[in-house]
């Protein structure tokens, strides 16, 4: 059975649009457009559903990390969500009052940079304050052990 791609050259975002809609997380994408978008835009606008689904998201986001870090969240990663999605808004109202458009060599740094930004901001400094990347490293680690372990007792009874 093919597996869809879940990104497309995130890298290659010309507008923070293109970014979140056709290059990361593909999946999550569409599935936020059927659930929260479809059923938000008609009734109260698409700039309302827009905030919508990265509410939802941020919303998600932060269970995972409460889940991760065992800490009260400060609402920081939703913050970061509904950044991105106030910021896709402006590049519409943008768009929208002007024919100019930057280049791909100035377009592709400019989303990035963005994303990265408010990412480290309020999504990663969060994770390394609590301690939630060291958690995770825990977890893995203990994953590995845990198969080491499994190898080392089944490669033993084939050998005797």
């Amino acid at each position: 059975m093919p597996i869809e791609p879940q990104f497309n050259n995130p890298f290659l975002g010309t507008s923070l649009r293109d970014f979140w809609s056709r290059r990361w997380n593909i999946m999550v994408s569409q599935t936020l457009r059927q659930l929260v978008y479809d059923p938000v835009a008609p009734r109260l606008g698409p700039a309302i559903g827009l905030i919508a689904c990265f509410l939802v998201s941020g919303l998600m986001h932060e269970v995972i990390f409460y889940y991760l870090a065992s800490t009260r969240p400060t609402g920081e990663v939703v913050s970061f969500f509904l950044l991105q999605g106030l910021g896709i808004i402006v590049e519409h109202i943008v768009k929208r009052a002007t024919t100019w458009r930057p280049p791909k060599i100035i377009a592709c740094p400019m989303t990035i940079g963005f994303v990265m930004i408010s990412a480290f901001w309020l999504v990663f400094d969060p994770l390394l304050r609590t301690g939630a990347n060291e958690r995770v490293l825990e977890e893995c680690m203990g994953v590995i052990t845990f198969l080491e372990d499994v190898a080392r007792a089944v490669l033993s009874k084939i050998r005797n």
